[in-house]
């Protein structure tokens, strides 16, 4: 009897093949789960009380979304005539990508600096670091109305502005994150309340508000009221066009701190505060100057 073929016996897959395919898959698994995932609708983040508005502006500090903060932040005034609010708008995205990378950086600061920036915290919770608000106040008045980032007064005042500027840079957020149960309301009248922290007013003696707008939403209004702030802000394309400017700047240079925390470059808050004046100073100089010159052409008799 004759013996039957035997049928044909399919070949192995090649390793190579076979490693090839899993990794595709695996790519194309991943690529689909990340298209799903961007396609969620963001995480809310209601406002229908002041009270919730600042919770909400908390939970995205938390949740590491403080790019979202100006969500939460009037554009202008109802009855303000001067302001191009979609410009302004435009500006308040790019706002939120800074506050975005002034995230990153502190939670990479956190990682790499943790026993400085406790020190830092002790100290500021003992008085011993100012705002840097108040910082660059003294700077301005000890160089004769020039602000200089700290570089006057003497090494004591530039150590002083250092430390702030390193405040600043790894604990942003802080005073939101964790000392929401300091900050109270008052009422003003039906659609504004005044912020009060501790009992007394924010920011003073200027206040900070939070107003009721149309669709119902109660968001944190910008102490514009300041005859200083009224002044620098944006009314013609070319100071839009400048703030933007300002704005990218500072986003970079966070980014490129973050990267400089992360890599080793920089090794602690101290390195971190001087390269952030050393490269703040010179760029951030040339637009504030070329801000200027733009207010100044606007407030000619005959300008914009």
């Amino acid at each position: 009897m004759t013996k039957a073929p035997a049928p044909d016996v399919p070949q192995g897959v090649p390793v190579g093949v076979l490693a090839v395919f899993s990794i595709s898959l695996v790519l194309l698994v991943g690529l689909g789960i990340t298209a799903w995932v961007s396609a969620w609708p963001p995480r809310p983040y209601p406002a229908s009380t002041p009270e919730e508005m600042l919770d909400s502006m908390t939970a995205m500090v938390t949740a590491g979304e403080a790019g979202r903060l100006p969500e939460l932040i009037e554009i202008a005034p109802p009855d303000d005539t001067t302001t191009d609010r979609e410009r302004m708008a435009d500006l308040y995205i790019r706002l939120g990508r800074v506050l975005e990378a002034a995230g990153d950086l502190t939670d990479t600061a956190a990682d790499q600096f943790e026993p400085e920036i406790v020190q830092l915290r002790e100290e500021i919770e003992r008085g011993e670091v100012p705002s840097l608000m108040g910082s660059l106040a003294d700077a301005a008045r000890s160089s004769g109305g020039g602000v200089n980032l700290g570089f006057g007064g003497g090494p004591q005042g530039r150590e002083t502005a250092s430390r702030s500027v390193a405040a600043l840079l790894v604990d942003p957020y802080r005073q939101l994150a964790e000392g929401r149960d300091r900050i109270t309301t008052t009422p003003i009248d039906a659609d504004t309340v005044a912020l009060l922290w501790d009992g007394y007013p924010a920011i003073p003696p200027f206040g900070l508000l939070v107003r009721r707008q149309d669709d119902g939403v109660w968001k944190l209004v910008p102490p514009t009221q300041i005859p200083m702030i009224q002044r620098v802000l944006p009314r013609t394309e070319s100071e839009y066009q400048i703030w933007g400017s300002l704005l990218a700047t500072l986003e970079n240079l966070l980014v490129d701190l973050e990267k400089g925390v992360r890599s080793g470059r920089i090794k602690s808050i101290e390195g971190l505060a001087s390269k952030a004046i050393e490269s703040a100073i010179v760029p951030m100089g040339m637009v504030m100057m070329a801000y200027g010159n733009a207010v100044q052409e606007r407030d000619k008799p005959d300008g914009p």
